[in-house]
């Protein structure tokens, strides 16, 4: 089985840099926990995960509001 199966988050990150990545669960289309668990217990940096969960697209919208 291909690494980005079983560790999804740590190998997007790694391949194309946590802060390319923006996470999102499909709420209210499915229930979020396992979403939330993956990036929770992946073996990445803390930066990098705060940077998945919610830094990125903070980053983004900033970006096109100052455009």
């Amino acid at each position: 089985t291909p690494s980005f199966v079983h560790l999804g988050v740590e190998y997007m990150a790694n391949r194309f840099g946590a802060h390319r990545l923006v996470w999102g669960t499909r709420y209210p289309g499915s229930e979020g926990g396992a979403a939330i668990a993956g990036l929770t217990y992946a073996d990445i940096p803390d930066e990098d995960r705060s940077a998945i969960a919610g830094g990125s697209i903070k980053r983004l919208m900033s970006e096109v509001h100052n455009g």
